[in-house]
């Protein structure tokens, strides 16, 4: 029996993502994966592969922590990640060769836990891009549980040594420990989260990025997003570089009340941080969201439904608009209050 069986293909009907759904035929017994393959027309092809069956870290704004009751999980084995890799390689048919191709381990699962198996993963894939004339590269999400941080240390000390081209991006999302440990039970303090990301480029030099999805009247204050400005803007280990945001869109659960921010507030906090700390920032709408294939949406059993170049937003406030020309002004004057007032 092969190790891969495709069960079916989806297709958004929003972007050209596509969702590959496998049966992964295991001795103990047949499991589902999901596999995204993303074409954003930016120069790359993207593959959204997971490390593991599901994720156990219980994050509370995480689709796929709704599933953990009903998908057993397990970690993939190298032989798995890498059969899984090539068959959709081979599915998606990549139309210009010359493309980068991207393989994100941003699928089901927290890849520190998987370390192992990912990283002989990489090693081999890597080494078939080479021969083959592929110009293949990595980049994965890791929440950066607390019981896993020596994990990661390991795993930065393998990639220098592999010379791999891996971006870390560190799912941080909110700005303080106890908030955080309030949504992402299982993560380390964000002192340790930021260190370690830092050591990671200074070690490997490759890139980093800090993954913050804006929750409304949750994680988006002016004085949060101050704080979080201060923490990508602080130099670890005497790199002059701050750490580039990803704001990311929220994908609500189904039933949640929570929503994201507004893109007018968006555009206020990014305005914040670049004239505030000099941080770069950029605003993301994952692909795909209406077949469930953005990051923390696999292995999920509802789909959210969606018009085809529509995406569920928040309107703008009276609130927001003031405080644009408010940030207007302090951007001029370099003075920059912090309120809990302005969301």
């Amino acid at each position: 029996m092969e190790l891969l069986t495709l069960v079916r293909t989806l297709q958004s009907r929003v972007d050209k993502t596509k969702k590959l759904i496998f049966t992964l035929n295991r001795e103990s017994g047949p499991t589902t994966i999901e596999v995204g393959v993303i074409d954003k027309n930016d120069g790359k092809y993207i593959l959204c592969v997971p490390t593991q069956t599901n994720c156990a870290q219980a994050c509370r704004f995480c689709h796929t922590t709704r599933m953990a009751e009903k998908v057993a999980v397990s970690n993939l084995t190298a032989e798995e990640i890498i059969a899984i890799v090539r068959e959709s390689w081979a599915i998606a048919r990549f139309a210009d060769s010359s493309r980068p191709i991207l393989v994100s381990f941003m699928g089901a699962g927290e890849p520190m836990v998987n370390t192992r198996n990912m990283l002989l993963a990489m090693a081999h894939l890597y080494g078939w891009g080479v021969s083959s004339g592929f110009n293949i590269r990595f980049g994965l999400a890791t929440m950066l549980p607390e019981r896993y941080a020596e994990a990661f240390q390991l795993f930065a000390y393998a990639i220098r040594f592999l010379k791999l081209p891996v971006k870390v991006h560190l799912s941080l999302h909110y700005p303080t420990t106890a908030q955080r440990r309030e949504w992402m039970p299982a993560s380390a303090t964000v002192h340790e989260s930021l260190a370690l990301l830092k050591e990671y480029r200074e070690q490997t030099g490759n890139p980093i990025e800090i993954h913050y999805t804006l929750i409304a009247g949750v994680n988006d204050s002016i004085s949060q997003i101050h704080h979080l400005g201060s923490l990508a803007a602080h130099s670890y280990g005497g790199h002059p570089e701050s750490i580039p945001v990803k704001f990311l869109h929220l994908n609500p659960l189904p039933g949640d009340t929570h929503h994201g921010s507004s893109p007018e507030w968006v555009e206020i906090l990014q305005h914040h941080l670049l004239c505030g700390w000099n941080v770069q920032s950029e605003y993301y709408i994952s692909p795909g969201a209406d077949i469930a294939a953005s990051c923390g949406m696999f292995m999920t059993d509802a789909y959210i439904p969606s018009k085809p170049g529509n995406v569920q937003i928040e309107p703008a406030t009276p609130a927001n608009d003031m405080a644009l020309q408010l940030h207007d002004t302090a951007c001029r004057t370099g003075s920059w209050p912090v309120s809990e007032g302005i969301q």
